[in-house]
């Protein structure tokens, strides 16, 4: 059996719509042994805490493929440096979306990568695969010196920010595809964008794509932080008018278009769902278009002051 685990950084409680959560669906449903941790104390994370955790979920496996994001890269590079750290063998390793030293709370963030990190890896497991994108804001100036510092093979992105569901990174067929073969994708493999129930009562509302075109365009003009706009439980003329907005703004809507989709074996999108990727990832987007059954009853009163209170301008079909 093929054995994975799954490691996250910064804030992360294993949501449900980051490309990871998808992962490990798609993996499970493949038969795979999935560990897919969560991590001490997110937001203030020790390095003492984590590694423990991480060396526990290791000894269960046999020979892994350890998939590390954001803050547990920089994790991952330290417990290979521990000399004293008794790590298990590890298949291959996958490094994604690396934020500087310090740029998060906790000890894990203020390691730095030296001149033994690339031999303390190799004598770990093989040489690790690191994917980055040059506009991620955790890490100004681009992977260029760690990827020197740590031997690692390189997927360079032009756009992607730290890789996350923030950046548009729900399913990411590439990074299955890793696991699958250990090779990535030469050429970027397309997301399947999953269907709406065909019945009646999963609808979304149909409208003109001209009153939400005339809509995007006065509203959505990216600058700062805020580049992007979030589509919840849309349909293909929905996608399709968004995509264009984003187009128009100057920006990739592979990118800058986050959609958030149903979970596995449900019809709809749950209002909690959105309501965490809102206050996660909220100040990164300037609009939104969302199914209006979702501000129904008490939890979409609270859905749409989120909204509000993060900032986003908000269009319900």
């Amino acid at each position: 059996m093929s054995e994975v685990v799954l490691l996250d950084g910064w804030q992360h409680r294993r949501a449900p719509v980051h490309w990871q959560g998808w992962l490990a669906e798609r993996l499970t449903e493949q038969g795979w042994r999935v560990d897919y941790l969560t991590l001490p104390d997110p937001e203030s994370p020790r390095y003492d805490a984590w590694s423990r955790v991480v060396v526990r979920a290791l000894r269960l496996a046999e020979q892994p493929i350890v998939v590390a994001h954001g803050l547990s890269v920089l994790l991952w590079l330290r417990m290979c440096e521990d000399p004293g750290l008794d790590i298990p063998p590890i298949s291959r390793v996958l490094l994604v979306a690396p934020p500087a030293a310090g740029a998060h709370g906790g000890d894990v963030s203020e390691y730095r990568p030296g001149k033994g990190t690339a031999e303390a890896l190799r004598r770990r497991h093989p040489v690790p695969l690191l994917v980055s994108a040059d506009d991620d804001p955790y890490l100004p100036g681009g992977a260029a010196s760690l990827v020197a510092q740590t031997g690692a093979e390189w997927v360079r992105l032009a756009e992607g920010a730290h890789l996350n569901t923030a950046s548009g990174y729900g399913p990411w067929p590439d990074a299955l595809a890793w696991c699958e073969t250990g090779t990535w994708p030469r050429t970027p493999v397309a997301t399947a964008t999953p269907a709406l129930s065909a019945h009646p009562d999963n609808e979304v509302i149909d409208m003109t794509s001209t009153t939400l075109d005339r809509w995007l365009a006065q509203t959505y003009a990216p600058s700062g932080h805020r580049q992007g706009i979030l589509t919840v439980q849309a349909d293909a003329a929905v996608i399709e008018s968004v995509d264009r907005a984003v187009a128009a703004g100057g920006r990739e809507p592979s990118r800058r278009h986050a959609r958030l989709h149903p979970r596995i074996g449900e019809d709809q999108v749950r209002a909690e769902d959105v309501e965490d990727f809102v206050r996660r990832y909220g100040h990164e987007y300037q609009a939104a278009v969302v199914d209006p059954r979702l501000f129904e009853g008490s939890e979409g009163a609270t859905l749409a002051r989120v909204f509000s209170d993060g900032g986003v301008a908000l269009y319900d079909l």
